[in-house]
């Protein structure tokens, strides 16, 4: 049996195209599973009580990416910074007492002169985007945080 020294490749770009453009078939399978486990996401990240309470539960959106994916991202919303703290978790830490200095405002330091400061436990990881995508049967990737 003898081989072949070369092979030659064609690639039909236009079906290519109709395959993964937005209207496409791989296209339309990301985007559900994308709304899907952003669906399973809200259920999982959970509501705080009070008037703020369900403002990271509606922060998670589907966004397109670049074609055929699609970002299924929280906390965009400038009054939900929390949200990568909530997924990924916090150590202990200080929280300051606020302090107004001259010309500046107020501020939050380590010890305030009156010396009250207070200890932060710290808060245990939800990983609420974590474990929807991975119901939905997708691998992970976190990226995020300040």
């Amino acid at each position: 049996m003898a081989f072949a020294k070369s092979a030659r490749v064609t690639i039909d770009r236009s079906a290519l195209k109709r395959l993964t453009g937005p209207n496409g078939p791989v296209d339309a399978d990301a985007r559900a599973k994308a709304v899907k486990v952003a669906r399973i996401a809200r259920t999982l990240v959970g509501v705080s009580p009070g008037p703020q309470g369900g403002r990271l539960r509606s922060s998670i959106r589907v966004s397109p990416s670049r074609r055929p994916a699609w970002n299924v991202e929280a906390g965009r919303n400038p009054r939900v910074p929390y949200a990568y703290m909530h997924h990924q978790g916090t150590r202990a830490h200080d929280i300051g007492s606020p302090v107004f200095i001259f010309g500046v405002g107020w501020r939050y330091i380590g010890r305030s002169p009156a010396g009250r400061g207070k200890k932060h436990p710290g808060t245990k990881a939800n990983p609420y985007l974590t474990e929807a995508a991975r119901r939905v049967g997708l691998k992970v990737r976190v990226k995020g945080g300040r």
